[in-house]
């Protein structure tokens, strides 16, 4: 088990260009713009802020308003588009998404206004035997700042861009954001079997 850590330490992050098109870029930025002030999204509570800075539709038990607590949200199509062609691409099934109420369909997004920091931290192993996988797209970066950084090197992407790391095995956060322009996340996230890892960060998968 020593040896795998010491492995996703080193491998465990790859960057994908141009996985997702200009239009569903606007289509998944419209829609988290114009819901992320609806009840089932929520405030994450991961910086110090002195008021909500970030909205996000992660953990639907912490829903201030617990009629929304079993309230299941449905993404534009687009959004199930970029996750089956995840499906094929890492060659993994849906019974691999992280399940709800901790993300939705597998789904995550996130509106981050300034400051908008999100503190260091790894994401909870949801599934015995398995790493926890997220496939982050930034569909819309500030005007400067919020970078992530993963064990403490910077990862800066384009807008179509994918950016997938280990998150339940490898620290990660996100710099202060600056300016009006809000960040937007959208993260997929999956229950990766150790030998799916492997193949997965092999340094000639993508080119197979």
């Amino acid at each position: 088990a020593g040896v795998f850590i010491c492995i996703i330490k080193m491998f465990g992050i790859k960057i994908v260009k141009n996985f997702i098109t200009e239009d569903e870029v606007k289509i998944l930025n419209k829609w988290t713009l114009d819901h992320y002030k609806q009840p089932y999204f929520i405030n994450p509570v991961m910086n110090f802020d002195d008021h909500q800075t970030r909205f996000t539709t992660r953990h639907a038990s912490l829903r201030s308003n617990e009629d929304y607590w079993d309230y299941k949200i449905k993404y534009p199509k687009e959004v199930y588009d970029i996750q089956k062609k995840l499906f094929e691409f890492l060659k993994i099934d849906k019974g691999q998404i992280i399940p709800f109420p901790s993300f939705n369909d597998g789904i995550v997004t996130t509106a981050a206004f300034s400051p908008g920091s999100c503190l260091e931290h790894v994401d909870p192993i949801y599934c015995n035997n398995t790493c926890t996988l997220h496939c982050n797209f930034i569909t819309q970066n500030s005007k400067h700042g919020g970078i992530t950084y993963v064990e403490g090197v910077p990862y800066e992407t384009d807008e179509r861009d994918l950016l997938m790391y280990v998150a339940s095995d490898l620290k990660h956060r996100v710099t202060a954001i600056e300016g009006k322009t809000p960040r937007i996340l959208w993260v997929f996230g999956f229950s990766i079997f150790e030998h799916q890892l492997n193949r997965i960060f092999k340094p000639d998968f993508f080119s197979s």
